[in-house]
């Protein structure tokens, strides 16, 4: 069965844009067992118990002092909206993570670059004349918490990467010994800063949607083994939020229902050549990294998941399980439908 890392679902504070029943409802349609939670907008914690079963909930820890962090047992722990701009205390929370066994996950953004911004900076910036976002935002990110988890030795997951230059420096640092992992978002495997014109705030994402070549550098990486998740990116809004205009919409879109046939109709490379990799991709290794081993063995529980991949799903609001129907995916056909659940072996 499947495992995301990097999914909001449910804000008791918003039951609007979802409840707890219908993020179940989308985890278990995309075939996913198991969510690695963000906090909410407060910086709450994802609680567990909310969430209906079979579907199994893995909070993501907001950021707090390194001595809190060094005492506690082994867990993923987030930098939410940006790591601190002190380099100092980063380092003393890299080093409070290594210590308690845990991880450290990143969303790769500098704040101070990152700014008001809505769209990727440059040609998306003058089509829809809304705030840009540097590539440097994020990559300047990514270099310092690679050099501080290389000094450090602390596990270090980067939650979704847009670009060319991030994932070229992740890479190089895999190829030096960096304990680190990243994700990619199939929004950002299947579309370019061109669809946010297209589109509008249902495109608007955080990372934003980026160049073509950086597509085709994610690509690339998610079949040559450099992106180790399939991250959902799930965030669900309202109507209302998706109908404001792109520069003061929330970023997000919907994505647990439809991640892995937007993997397979737009990577169809995957399945054909590497299944494998597919398999690694939303499977295996982000189970790893919240501590699990999911392969199948003789005798172990069956928790599977079977793919058509010749099935069309035609995506609309009436297909959607989540109450956050917004995504830029609305009115296409998609290949690939999770046509098979079977967790701790019972046929879901």
């Amino acid at each position: 069965a499947f495992t995301d890392i990097g999914a909001i679902l449910s804000d008791p504070n918003r039951p609007l844009r979802e409840t707890p029943a219908t993020a179940a409802a989308a985890a278990l349609a995309g075939g996913y067992r198991r969510i690695a939670a963000c906090p909410d907008e407060k910086g709450r914690p994802a609680d567990p118990a909310r969430y209906p079963a079979p579907l199994s909930v893995y909070p993501l820890l907001p950021l707090t002092e390194p001595e809190t962090i060094a005492a506690a047992r082994p867990a993923l722990w987030f930098d939410g909206g940006g790591a601190p701009s002190d380099s100092g205390r980063l380092r003393a929370i890299l080093s409070a993570c290594r210590e308690s066994g845990g991880r450290y996950v990143s969303s790769a953004r500098d704040r101070s670059l990152f700014g008001q911004g809505a769209v990727a900076a440059g040609r998306a910036e003058k089509w829809t004349g809304a705030p840009g976002i540097p590539v440097s935002a994020e990559s300047a990110a990514v270099a310092r918490e690679l050099i501080l988890a290389a000094e450090t030795g602390c596990p270090i997951h980067f939650l979704a990467l847009s670009s060319a230059e991030s994932i070229g420096m992740i890479r190089l640092a895999k190829a030096r010994g960096v304990p680190v992992t990243c994700g990619v978002s199939p929004f950002h495997l299947a579309m370019t800063e061109q669809d946010v014109v297209y589109y509008g705030a249902s495109a608007k994402l955080n990372p934003p949607l980026r160049t073509g070549a950086d597509r085709d550098a994610l690509r690339e990486a998610a079949l040559d083994g450099t992106v180790d998740c399939l991250t959902s990116l799930h965030t669900p809004l309202t109507g209302a939020e998706r109908a404001l205009p792109i520069a003061s919409a929330p970023f997000g879109a919907s994505s647990l229902d439809t991640a892995p046939s937007v993997l397979l109709t737009y990577l169809p490379e995957l399945l054909r050549d590497k299944p494998d990799r597919l398999a690694s991709l939303l499977s295996i290794r982000p189970a790893e990294l919240l501590g699990l081993d999911v392969r199948i063995r003789e005798g172990g529980p069956a928790d599977l998941v079977g793919i058509d991949p010749r099935a069309e799903v035609f995506v609309s609001a009436n297909t959607l399980q989540s109450r956050g129907v917004g995504t830029p995916f609305l009115g296409q056909t998609l290949r690939g439908r999770v046509t098979l659940r079977i967790f701790d072996g019972v046929r879901i």
